[in-house]
């Protein structure tokens, strides 16, 4: 998720509050706007990648 969605009055609290919902991580892209996998690949790649490693074999 990101710093400065604007969709969000408080993103890093919405973030909070969806993860504790799913019991989930919350991974927020500093100075990021809507499209932090656009923005920032360079920070976002790596941990989208991580996590579909992390799934591999779960099926």
């Amino acid at each position: 998720m990101e710093e400065r969605d604007p969709d969000f009055e408080d993103p890093a609290g919405e973030a909070r509050r969806i993860a504790k919902q799913l019991s989930a991580e919350v991974f927020l892209v500093p100075g990021a706007g809507h499209y932090p996998q656009a923005e920032y690949p360079e920070l976002v790649n790596p941990r989208l990648s991580a996590f579909a490693n992390s799934c591999s074999g779960r099926a």
